[in-house]
């Protein structure tokens, strides 16, 4: 009962669509616009979804989110049971609930017919997780693609070494971080 189809003057639109140029009938400065945000077009891995865009209220314990933007599928190639994102770009998860960490690890259950969960943490203080024993990596920007901010979505590590079978491998350092 609390979702709304997202209008084409909604700044979240623009999260979606990098401009409102497809919003023409809509004026900026007129809040009269009835027009809604464009249908999106998702492509992932093997599949694709497309849909409208809604604005939802969404209630996880103790913290309740309004205007919380989510997709409404109309068409999915591979049928996906859902999909999250989990970027660093303002339409993800962690970024649309403030998170300043995550954890997740998602089990396939592709080929087995197992019934063990996957876990997922979503940690929104500086404080030790309450009871949980989790380790985090820090994510680093990655400077060599300032000027791409396609890549500015993706997550990078800061690559210490490299080991097979428990050997360490020889890598040259100049290999490593000129690869971009």
């Amino acid at each position: 009962s609390s979702s709304k189809i997202l209008g084409c003057l909604n700044p979240k639109c623009s999260w979606i669509h990098r401009s409102n140029t497809q919003c023409n009938d809509c004026k900026q400065s007129s809040n009269n616009c009835t027009q809604i945000c464009p249908p999106y077009l998702i492509l992932y891995g093997s599949g694709s979804t497309g849909g409208i865009a809604l604005s939802e209220t969404l209630n996880l314990p103790n913290n309740t989110v309004h205007d919380f933007l989510v997709g409404c599928s109309v068409f999915s190639s591979f049928q996906p049971a859902g999909i999250v994102g989990f970027g660093r770009g303002l339409l993800s998860l962690p970024s649309q609930l403030g998170l300043s960490k995550f954890s997740f690890c998602f089990l396939s259950h592709h080929l087995d017919e197992t019934t063990a969960n996957s876990s997922l943490v979503l940690d929104n203080s500086s404080k030790k997780s309450q009871g949980l024993n989790l380790s985090y990596t820090d994510f680093v920007k990655n400077p060599k693609l300032a000027d791409k901010p396609a890549f500015s979505v993706y997550y990078y590590v800061a690559l210490r070494h490299i080991s097979v079978g428990g050997k360490r491998v020889k890598v040259p350092y100049r290999l490593i971080i000129d690869r971009y």
